[in-house]
């Protein structure tokens, strides 16, 4: 057997034990909303944002409703100031403001939603196509979240309530 297909795993726990940010604090999570949680801390993690939340954006500004903080505790829950409202974005829209990551995820209830990604050394780099990916999920379960009939190319709709989709 080659040495390089043997996964060393002293390698990863050095890697893991060294790292400042093994613990995180969460904000929000509480009943359905804590399935927001991995895809927010896996957006983070491939980022290197420090800060993940799911905002809304309603006439008041924007509210995170549930956010990942891998920085502090408790969890930070305001997002930066100046964040620009996804209202005429098409999803899935990504921005960059400042050291800040905006992901457009859509409107649901009549807000406009998104993932904002924060902290200093926040980078797109080459996870695009896996920040879409995990923003298509959180858009899902918005979309379940708000009952929405979600229709497939072929036309036929499933909602939520529908036993069909058991």
């Amino acid at each position: 057997m080659r040495d390089d297909t043997v996964i060393h795993l002293d390698d990863y726990r050095r890697s893991t034990a060294s790292d400042p940010r093994a613990g995180l604090s969460l904000a929000g999570a509480e009943g359905g909303r804590r399935h927001f949680t991995l895809p927010l801390w896996r957006m983070a993690s491939a980022t290197g944002a420090d800060w993940a939340g799911l905002v809304r954006w309603t006439g008041d500004g924007p509210d995170a409703v549930t956010v990942v903080d891998l920085d502090a505790g408790p969890a930070r829950s305001e997002p930066a100031e100046g964040l620009p409202r996804p209202t005429d974005a098409v999803p899935p829209d990504i921005r960059m403001v400042g050291s800040q990551l905006t992901l457009a995820l859509g409107r649901y209830g009549g807000d406009s939603w998104g993932v904002v990604l924060g902290g200093a050394a926040v980078t797109l780099g080459s996870v695009r196509d896996q920040l879409l990916f995990l923003a298509g999920e959180c858009a899902g379960l918005l979309a379940l979240e708000a009952g929405t009939t979600v229709t497939s190319p072929e036309g036929e709709g499933l909602s939520p309530s529908d036993p069909s989709d058991a």
